[in-house]
């Protein structure tokens, strides 16, 4: 009698969790049908998001990227003689507008029009303590440089995405002894993205981490990285290296 009613109970229990299982795959679906194909809806559900995201950023004192899914950010850093204690991190963000209605076509152009003017006046700069970043939000991709001289602005939005070919990335503050792993978004992983250097890292601590460390200083320009892949192969890189990712692969390149 107790062994019919403990299968009972365990079919019940496995039929609540089916149907629970069910109906969110559902609602999840449902929803993301509706937003992607209601603009008006899309947009009061971003502001909103966006506007709690803004709240919180004020409370814990963070930096959050603009509204707008279509915008470049100019990235200047500068360490003079290794003092962590003056660090000059300059960000400036050129948006496009956010639109209910608008056309691809226009949207990409403006941004190639942005990419372009940028482009005219990034010029190399031999002054070891200061290094650059430009980062292009298009959609929702993100797309990573270190430079600009060499871009094709008519090609570098096209870039497709490439699979993460991390296992684990672990970076370590050599000061301090703190370290984390990054845990990087999918839509970073783009062909040829330059990513891992030491504004990049700078940046990443700021906008994801500085909520969890804010009595602690966790990032500083003496700090290694050590990149495991998928074959548990490590490599380490210094403020002086980033990655390159290619379609299948990375490779470690330093910075010029």
């Amino acid at each position: 009698m107790l062994f019919e009613n403990m299968t009972i109970l365990s079919n019940l229990l496995f039929s609540l969790f089916t149907f629970y299982n069910t109906a969110l795959t559902f609602a999840k679906t449902s929803f993301e049908q509706y937003y992607n194909n209601h603009s008006k809806f899309k947009f009061i559900y971003d502001l909103i998001y966006y506007f709690g995201l803004l709240f919180d950023s004020y409370a814990f004192n963070y930096p959050i990227e603009p509204f707008s899914n279509y915008w470049i950010n100019s990235v200047i850093m500068c360490v003079p003689d290794n003092s962590e204690n003056n660090i000059h991190f300059i960000e400036n963000y050129e948006t496009i507008s956010y639109q209910l209605e608008y056309k691809e076509n226009e949207i990409k152009n403006s941004l190639i029009d942005l990419i372009q003017e940028n482009k005219k006046f990034n010029f190399k700069i031999n002054i070891d303590c200061i290094e650059s970043l430009f980062i292009i939000k298009y959609n929702d991709k993100y797309i990573f440089k270190t430079n600009l001289y060499k871009i094709k602005p008519n090609d570098i939005l096209d870039k497709k995405r490439v699979s993460n070919p991390f296992y684990q990335i672990k970076y370590t503050n050599l000061d301090s002894g703190l370290y984390t792993v990054i845990e990087l978004p999918n839509n970073y992983f783009i062909e040829d993205n330059e990513i891992l250097s030491n504004a990049f890292i700078k940046r990443y601590i700021d906008y994801q981490l500085s909520c969890d460390y804010k009595d602690n200083f966790l990032y500083s320009s003496n700090y290694s990285i050590e990149i495991t892949d998928f074959c548990f192969s490590a490599k380490t890189l210094d403020k002086n290296s980033y990655v390159l990712l290619s379609d299948s692969d990375f490779t470690i390149e330093k910075i010029k």
